[in-house]
């Protein structure tokens, strides 16, 4: 397995991914801002996952809901470590 693969199966490993990319695609003085936003969108859509946990019908659907609220929250966490 590529070691790139193995890295980013973690939520820092993923944060760290994204930053690299906004780092290679953005001018120095926006790099902060755009990773506090991509911070944000995850933040945002780990808001909506956990709505879809709340109104779940099902037991299998309510625990993925859940597990991706922990992993976008974690990775907005790490983002915004990465932004300041």
């Amino acid at each position: 397995m590529p070691a790139t693969r193995i890295r980013t199966r973690t939520a820092a490993g993923f944060a760290r991914l994204i930053a690299r990319g906004i780092r290679a695609n953005f001018a120095p003085e926006n790099q902060d801002d755009q990773m506090s936003r991509m911070a944000e969108l995850f933040a945002d859509m780990s808001m909506s996952r956990a709505a879809d946990a709340e109104f779940s019908q099902s037991d299998a659907e309510r625990r993925q809901a859940n597990c991706d609220v922990h992993w976008l929250d974690a990775i907005a966490d790490e983002l915004e470590m990465l932004a300041t």
